[in-house]
């Protein structure tokens, strides 16, 4: 299941990073869930072993 989650941060920050995605073809969804992936999987759990496959918002 998929859920959604907000949070704040600088705007010139978002536009950035936006931009950032642009460029490299991706969304800014993905690199979030690559980068949450990456930083639980540097912590060995069962937890942590599922491999997420992108959703509806995913290139």
């Amino acid at each position: 299941m998929e859920t959604l989650m907000n949070f704040r941060l600088p705007g010139d920050l978002k536009q950035q990073f936006q931009n950032l995605c642009n460029e490299r073809k991706s969304t800014m969804t993905t690199e979030i869930v690559r980068f949450i992936l990456d930083y639980v999987g540097n912590t060995p759990s069962k937890s942590n072993q599922r491999v997420w496959g992108g959703g509806r918002n995913a290139r």
